[in-house]
């Protein structure tokens, strides 16, 4: 029987991850950000490692927000919800069949010209 060695997912961890996620960061660009493993990020985030202390700062700056940001999600009943993922989620469902409607769309969202 192997031990469980997970750790509970902190409210701040949560946060963090939706910070590294709203800044458009994969798990390999913020390890290679921070010269950490992405797997040593993964960990982090899924509770399997504890997160250090001072990796907090740099992690909250890195991603493009405050100390303030963070001290107030971090305290919040509620995490916004992350719409990335969630789109995501959404695109993998349209059927083969819609996607160039989808492409449009998001083209012009993003105003973004393809050819």
């Amino acid at each position: 029987m192997s031990k469980d060695r997970s750790v509970p997912v902190s409210d701040e961890v949560r946060v963090l991850k939706y910070m590294r996620i709203q800044a458009g960061l994969s798990l390999r660009k913020a390890g290679r950000l921070f010269g950490i493993s992405d797997g040593a990020i993964s960990h982090i985030e899924n509770g399997k490692m504890k997160l250090p202390i001072d990796r907090i700062e740099p992690m909250v700056l890195a991603y493009g927000f405050t100390m303030g940001d963070f001290l107030k999600l971090s305290r919040s009943k509620k995490l916004p919800s992350n719409r990335r993922e969630e789109c995501e989620r959404l695109i993998k469902t349209v059927p083969n069949s819609r996607l160039d409607e989808l492409f449009e769309l998001l083209s012009q969202l993003t105003k973004e010209k393809y050819q």
